[in-house]
């Protein structure tokens, strides 16, 4: 048994030595998407996954904690996506353009926002922090068919954006094609990263708004969110 197997099956035994039905009832509730969990809450799941950080240092490569995660997050699980973030913790520092191609097809298991929210800005988004020019490879993504895959364009670019390394144009190259978007993941997304980056960049977001008068109101309110109250009563009578 290769290490990969031996760490997902130790990982996956764990998960349901400590579930909890009820929990797990609560969060499919919870969740507006189907999802399959164990019910453990997020700390508990960061805590059975870090056990296994020093073994992965120790014996395994950047490419084979790669592999393992593609395969915890092809499960579709909650608890063995949400432990990827923290399986790959020590080694996104090593990640680099030329695994760009892999996180995109980790993208297409993306299934629900908690998962697609963690892996996107912890994983994806360290990647693009280093290597910012990336961003244009977010703007494909934008046209998926997946609401996980638009709304993991967006919250990619979260850390970037919080650490000043992405300009206006390369925000607004994904946030363009969704600002008319429907769906409320999507909105929010967008949303998010355009509130971001108003703490920055708050005259050009708000003037950015102004091109989009039909954009979702969940997507404005949003970006409105860190605004001043003065701009944000200013920027409704300008779409009034």
């Amino acid at each position: 048994m290769s290490l990969a197997d031996q760490i997902l099956a130790g990982l996956q035994s764990a998960l349901r030595a400590h579930a909890d039905p009820a929990r797990a009832s609560a969060q499919k509730r919870y969740f507006k998407e189907p999802i399959a969990t164990y019910g453990l809450p997020v700390p508990q799941v960061r805590a059975l996954a870090k056990a296994y950080r020093p073994r992965l240092k120790k014996e395994a490569g950047l490419e084979d904690v790669l592999a393992l995660c593609q395969r915890l997050l092809a499960t579709g699980g909650l608890e063995e996506g949400l432990a990827v973030e923290t399986l790959m913790e020590p080694f996104v520092k090593l990640l680099d353009p030329e695994h760009f191609p892999i996180l995109d097809r980790w993208v297409d298991h993306f299934s629900n926002w908690a998962v697609t929210d963690g892996v996107s800005v912890h994983v994806i988004g360290a990647l693009l922090e280093r290597h910012p020019a990336l961003a244009g490879r977010l703007v494909p993504w934008t046209a998926g068919a997946s609401r996980w895959r638009r709304r993991a364009a967006c919250v990619s670019l979260v850390i970037p954006v919080r650490h000043g390394r992405v300009s206006p144009a390369q925000v607004f190259a994904v946030t363009d094609p969704l600002m008319l978007d429907k769906d409320d993941m999507v909105q929010k997304g967008a949303g998010w990263i355009l509130r971001d980056f108003s703490i920055s960049h708050q005259d050009e977001v708000v003037e950015y708004l102004k091109k989009y008068p039909a954009a979702g109101r969940t997507l404005v309110r949003y970006a409105l969110e860190k605004m001043p109250e003065d701009v944000r009563r200013q920027f409704i009578t300008c779409r009034a």
